[in-house]
């Protein structure tokens, strides 16, 4: 019954995160740690974080591992010049994990969308018959 404690802790999700970030040895494990998991978790390391990256991303990008990889990487931990090299604010970027919506022309796009009831589809069919003035 010695294992049992192995089950249970008192760390919050962003302790633990953050823990695993400053205890790994690796750099794979490290920017699994942060960028594999919400990013308000390691809210207490960012400087630390933005300041590792900056130092190493350069080599990361010529050493091309198989663990890295930019999309995964916000914005703002990026340095400014491989910001811009990236594309700038037009950059892609992973959505896995992101949900929400987009306009376009007055239509509404949804990541993941609701599932459909008699009266979604009735006003869809609706709207899909109007003709658009332009």
């Amino acid at each position: 019954m010695s294992y049992l404690t192995t089950f249970f802790g008192m760390q919050t999700a962003a302790q633990y995160t953050v823990a695993l970030y400053n205890d790994s040895k690796e750099e794979s494990q490290k920017f699994d740690a942060v960028f594999s998991n919400r990013i308000q978790y390691t809210k207490a390391v960012h400087a630390d974080v933005k300041d590792w990256v900056a130092a190493n991303i350069a080599r990361w990008k010529a050493e091309g591992e198989d663990w890295f990889n930019i999309e995964m990487i916000p914005d703002k931990f990026l340095p400014i010049q491989i910001f811009l090299q990236e594309g700038g604010l037009l950059r892609r970027r992973s959505s896995v994990g992101q949900v929400g919506s987009a306009t376009e022309n007055g239509d509404t796009y949804r990541v993941h969308p609701e599932p459909q009831t008699r009266t979604t589809q009735k006003k869809n069919r609706d709207n899909s018959n109007r003709k658009k003035i332009v």
